[in-house]
């Protein structure tokens, strides 16, 4: 299969461009320009992974912008050679314009879909679209009213926009708190359960500077976390 990845660099697709390379399939992948450019993203990338050039190519997007504001060679080849999207780009901030960003996002690379006729669409949700709530939550029924912050709505809403569109054949994945490697714990994302990681090493170092040599947190370690290891949900 020929897919096209959002979100490479990111968290979760770096893991998946091994799986990908794994399971035979040729991935083209969608690099924004920045303060550091597409090419040179896309080289420090092959050499992280040690993946092999043919398998993976690039072409220079945004998301946040109509159609990607892909170049017309670009959008000719998807729709030519393209079968799959899998949309895994997200900005995980809480705050108001991250969640903007996810949405118009998302309505960018579906429109980018729709124009090129692929129907298989592949969406990184979360499990928390669920928002506040204590009853049973289904794959499309769910309807909450309450949100803990702006990242869950986000997501909620672009679920919705793709199962209601009938140009596609949407197949949403909703992970929990992703952590590093199950094996290795390697990590290139420091946010949500590592914040916590990071309070627990300062309260460490100042249990130091005065000179103790433990710090009491209240917890049983029964707690129900829910945490599930980066290379599992690229496996997923």
């Amino acid at each position: 299969m020929n897919i096209l990845l959002t979100g490479a660099t990111g968290f979760i697709g770096y893991k998946l461009l091994k799986e990908l390379r794994h399971e035979g399939h040729k991935v083209l992948i969608l690099i924004r320009d920045s303060n550091i450019s597409a090419k040179e993203k896309y080289k420090n990338l092959i050499i992280k992974l040690g993946l092999n050039a043919t398998f993976v190519d690039y072409c220079v997007g945004d998301i946040t912008k109509p159609l990607c504001e892909l170049s017309k060679n670009n959008i000719n080849y998807i729709k030519d050679e393209i079968s799959c999207i899998i949309h895994c780009a997200a900005n995980v901030n809480f705050d108001t314009a991250s969640a903007e960003e996810n949405i118009k996002g998302t309505q960018n690379v579906l429109e980018l879909a729709k124009i090129s006729g692929i129907q298989n669409f592949q969406y990184v949700s979360t499990a928390y679209v669920c928002g506040k709530t204590d009853e049973i939550v289904y794959e499309k029924n769910n309807n909450p009213t309450i949100f803990r912050n702006n990242y869950e709505k986000s997501k909620y809403i672009c679920e919705q926009i793709l199962f209601n569109d009938v140009h596609i054949i949407p197949t949403i994945y909703r992970p929990s708190i992703v952590v590093g490697d199950s094996l290795t714990g390697e990590t290139n994302s420091f946010k949500a359960f590592y914040i916590f990681v990071k309070f627990a090493a300062k309260l460490a170092k100042a249990a130091k500077f005065l000179k103790s040599n433990r710090f009491r947190v209240n917890l049983t370690g029964n707690e129900p976390v829910n945490l599930i290891p980066v290379d599992w949900v690229a496996k997923t």
